[in-house]
């Protein structure tokens, strides 16, 4: 699974328990290389459900080599990558505000969907994105940072 950024607005906090929320601007990582790839912002949904949204994309052509979605199944075929809805469904898990499960990531890169969940760190200031076809055993987790939009730092931070 590619590398994807999601950002929403910053500062939100969940009022009852006192921390950040998802729903933020996040840096996607090249997992390579640790370059940001992406700008992803995350909201919450009307059903309390959070969705992710490209808002950036990295001018790099060695990171992103296309602007709308080549290898993908309609309704994505030749959409802007850019504003794309890329991660859906992930509803809080637990009551500490750092988890989320039941979620679908769709890769623009490759036209591929999966099956998703979320740990954020202690701190909330790394998310922990676990894609996964069947079983989260036979998935891969990919680092993400909380960022301001910036395309411009890396995982060195």
């Amino acid at each position: 699974m590619a590398t994807l950024v999601l950002s929403a607005s910053a500062g939100v906090w969940a009022a009852d328990k006192g921390v950040e929320t998802l729903a933020t601007k996040w840096r996607v990582l090249d997992s390579k290389s640790g370059v940001i790839e992406s700008i992803l912002e995350f909201r919450q949904e009307e059903d309390g459900t959070y969705s992710g949204y490209v808002v950036k994309s990295s001018p790099n052509p060695l990171i992103n080599l296309y602007e709308t979605c080549i290898k993908c199944p309609v309704p994505y075929k030749d959409q802007p990558i850019v504003g794309m809805r890329v991660l859906w469904g992930f509803k809080p898990d637990g009551a500490d505000g750092l988890k989320f499960k039941d979620g679908h990531a769709f890769d623009p890169k490759n036209g591929k969907t999966y099956r998703g969940k979320i740990r954020l760190s202690s701190d909330q200031r790394r998310m922990y994105l676990r894609g996964y076809i069947g079983t989260s055993l036979l998935g891969r987790t990919e680092v993400w940072l909380r960022g301001d939009g910036s395309l411009t730092k890396s995982l060195s931070e």
